[in-house]
């Protein structure tokens, strides 16, 4: 809704088989378009969205730590809120 506060971008690949081709293309995004960091979530058997923030600034918000995204702490190392399901991409938190 408000796309100058958080700064995310996301593209649909096609699953190969080959989750290490994959992150090679990931690594090619971040590299064309100056993302700073991504994180894969399956839609279907045969695609995936990879999700990326644009700026530094998104990488420091209470939602990009509270979702995997490739070089941050673990979100279930957060210390505001608590990770208390997880199934596949789907993560639930307890916030105090």
């Amino acid at each position: 809704m408000h796309p100058e506060k958080f700064g995310v971008a996301y593209k649909n690949f096609p699953m190969t088989g080959n989750i290490h081709g994959m992150i090679n293309h990931m690594k090619v995004q971040l590299k064309e378009h100056g993302y700073t960091t991504y994180t894969p979530q399956s839609i279907t058997d045969n695609d995936i969205r990879v999700f990326f923030l644009t700026d530094e600034k998104s990488t420091q918000t209470l939602l990009a730590h509270m979702l995997p995204f490739t070089g941050r702490d673990p979100p279930t190392e957060l210390k505001v809120a608590q990770l208390v399901y997880q199934q596949g991409g789907y993560w639930v938190y307890k916030l105090p």
